[in-house]
């Protein structure tokens, strides 16, 4: 993708993310808190939660479906789309995508 073609998407974006809900990206801990599960990938700054009020984890949440597309175009992965425990607030990266 050309990142330059999305300038309207980041305008997009900016209008649906709530950012009183952002729930950070750099958080050292392991999958749910437990030693005994990997560490997850926000302890290394490439997972994030958005909208995080109405995007509980195992539920099916109300993330808007262009927020989804267009971070999944940018390589990201979405928990929304887990089918044994849901967590539509958590987008991880997933692909490194080309800029140019």
């Amino acid at each position: 993708g050309d990142w330059s073609s999305d300038v309207c998407s980041s305008d997009l974006l900016a209008s649906l993310i709530r950012t009183d809900e952002y729930a950070g990206c750099y958080v050292p801990r392991f999958i749910d808190r437990d030693p005994s599960r990997p560490l997850s990938l926000h302890s290394f700054g490439i997972a994030f939660d958005l909208n995080t009020a109405t995007n509980q984890l195992g539920t099916a949440g109300d993330m808007d479906p262009r927020i989804v597309a267009i971070f999944q175009r940018w390589g990201f992965a979405w928990g929304g789309n887990w089918t044994t425990r849901p967590d539509p607030m958590h987008f991880e990266l997933y692909a490194l995508e080309s800029t140019r």
